[in-house]
């Protein structure tokens, strides 16, 4: 049964309570506030603690002003870990000693004051441990950084117990603290005569929410379903502390988080930027490896937490052993070679598949794929490139196929799923069960509207790329790093001067290719003859496509002579894509034998 205490806590108390000492562990996410969220804070304590700038208006015995939750637990140490909130109380922090070293520098000038006296060390009290008679030990802080980057552990320890930073320092704890030394001074420029209620309106108007627990279980429980001021927790930031706890109990807690931050470090590279945490795409796909595992088939996939939280015996069990981790490391550096193009991992026939599959219409293929290299890699984390080149290009004219003939990413997942688990029994995939009748995959193709902004289109062009041509000249890797448009060969800009009989045509397969965006740009509308020129390289940006289908038309003399791309050559070119597209099918046993 869940256990909590929840007391609403003004700062000041909160703070000086002499049992209170907080550590930010090192599991947690790095001091991420700026100046713009400082400003913020600012801002709205000011105007709370002086409505509509007037004095008078404040009531300091009813109101109060909410700066949010903190959830905590006592450790094995008995120390008060955070575990949501600490961007919060770090910035708190900051304010705080920033407040102290502006009274410092008061009651060298006014002495003998009370008001101030009495403020400096309440002050003094939030910032520093103290002992039952009230003294203050400098040496000891009220928060702790347990951080692996002393760089940050060390300055932000310099900062609160020094009150100054160097010049050179451009870190968050150093902008921050800046920024709110020079609001203080500021105000205190601006309204001398009542001064004196700010810092202390803060420290007993402004509350809290401490929410602590007996343990991290429970602390960790209601971290999953609260924000950090407006910004989302990642399903990753619970695994973290759940591997950190298995690690931390086998001594092994510095190794552990130097493999984490390069783990996040890859994923913040090669993974989709749009998600709150891209670290969750490897547990995302780690699931389904653990699905297949366990033969799992169902559609019904849980969400990533709740996977995760029930799979095993106890909560979490599937995070607590090394194991689970350092399966994550390969298939994380498995996939950062692929964003790579890592040619001394993989076969040049390889990487095509996998470019061609960087295009696809879902990324339900690389939960396959990440199944496949768990069931495969040797012991030294690699695949057999002949095999795994066979993999591919079934997985890519599967998921192709299947787009043109039920399109949806729910028609894959079927299909899938069972794959993964024969994959998983080390067993080829055939897809025996759902093959492709080829009557239904020409009608598809053939009513496929190939506009610029389906992925699909992308997808089947770069296929066509590295199947069109005809055993001539073999076509080269291209570079996932460079842009490649949709080009029209005959240009959509033309359809009004009606030398199409059927204006479809425009977005037909045939009438389409990848090409290099700088190379599209100038060739966009242009004639066949003026295209012909750019494909070649001898109209700037002097530069000729690597696109070995459109060099192979650049230089056939059936086209030298033809000013536009008309309805016979894309119903042409179109038949041509479909008749291979069809071919390739028949070759990988992905159609119906009648």
């Amino acid at each position: 049964m869940l256990e909590l205490r929840a007391e609403q806590k003004t700062i000041y108390k909160l703070f000086s309570e002499l049992d209170n000492y907080f550590l930010i562990p090192d599991y947690q996410r790095p001091y991420s506030w700026r100046i713009d969220e400082c400003e913020t804070l600012w801002e709205d304590i000011q105007n709370f603690i002086f409505p509509n700038g007037v004095l008078k208006n404040f009531d300091s015995a009813e109101d109060v002003y909410f700066l949010g939750t903190i959830v905590t637990f006592k450790n094995s140490n008995k120390e008060t870990e955070v575990i949501d909130g600490q961007q919060r109380l770090t910035t708190l922090m900051l304010l705080l000693r920033a407040f102290y070293s502006k009274y410092k520098n008061m009651i060298k000038v006014i002495q003998g004051d009370p008001a101030v006296d009495n403020t400096y060390i309440s002050l003094s009290k939030c910032i520093w441990k103290s002992d039952v008679f009230g003294n203050i030990d400098k040496n000891s802080l009220k928060i702790n950084l347990d951080s692996t980057d002393d760089y940050n552990k060390n300055e932000l320890t310099t900062i609160l117990k020094e009150g100054k930073i160097p010049d050179t320092n451009i870190s968050n704890y150093a902008n921050n603290y800046k920024f709110f030394v020079n609001k203080i001074n500021e105000f205190a420029n601006k309204f001398a005569n009542f001064f004196s209620h700010l810092p202390i309106r803060i420290l007993h108007n402004c509350v809290l929410l401490p929410i602590s627990t007996k343990n991290q279980e429970d602390a960790l429980q209601i971290f999953s379903t609260l924000n950090d001021r407006g910004k989302p927790l990642s399903d990753s930031d619970i695994f973290k502390s759940q591997l950190y706890k298995y690690f931390l109990s086998i001594n092994q807690k510095k190794p552990f988080l130097e493999d984490w931050e390069n783990l996040t470090k890859i994923c913040k590279k090669i993974f989709d930027k749009t998600r709150n945490d891209p670290t969750d795409e490897i547990f995302i796909r780690y699931m389904h490896c653990v699905r297949a595992k366990n033969n799992i088939k169902t559609n019904s996939v849980e969400g990533l937490r709740k996977f995760y939280e029930k799979w095993g015996n106890v909560k979490y069990e599937l995070l607590k052993n090394k194991a689970t981790f350092e399966d994550l490391k390969a298939l994380v550096n498995f996939w950062n070679d692929i964003y790579d193009q890592n040619s001394e991992r993989f076969s040049n026939d390889v990487l095509k598949q996998l470019f061609i599959l960087n295009f696809a219409p879902n990324n339900m293929w690389t939960f396959i794929v990440s199944v496949y290299f768990m069931s495969n890699k040797n012991d030294k984390e690699l695949l057999d490139n002949n095999k795994f080149e066979l993999f591919l290009k079934k997985i890519v004219a599967f998921v192709l196929a299947t787009e043109f003939v039920y399109p949806g990413v729910s028609n894959l997942k079927t299909p899938l799923f069972n794959e993964m688990v024969e994959i998983k029994k080390h067993k080829e995939i055939t897809f025996k069960d759902y093959l492709f009748s080829e009557d239904d995959i020409r009608s598809s193709m053939e009513k496929f509207n190939a506009s610029n902004n389906k992925k699909m289109t992308k997808a089947i062009l770069s296929w066509w790329v590295y199947n069109s041509n005809n055993n001539q000249e073999i076509q080269e890797l291209l570079n996932t790093s460079e842009f490649y448009d949709i080009e029209h060969i005959f240009p959509k800009s033309k359809l009004k001067f009606d030398i199409l009989k059927n204006p479809e045509n425009v977005d037909s397969l045939g009438n389409k290719s990848l090409l290099e965006r700088s190379i599209n740009n100038v060739a966009a509308n242009f004639n066949f003859q003026n295209k012909r020129l750019c494909y070649l390289g001898k109209i700037k940006p002097n530069k000729a496509t690597k696109i070995v289908d459109l060099l192979n038309m650049a230089n056939d003399p059936k086209f030298a002579n033809l000013t536009d791309f008309t309805d016979n050559e894309i119903n042409e070119r179109t038949e041509l894509i479909i008749n291979n597209f069809v071919k390739h099918l028949k070759d990988l046993n992905l159609i119906k034998i009648n």
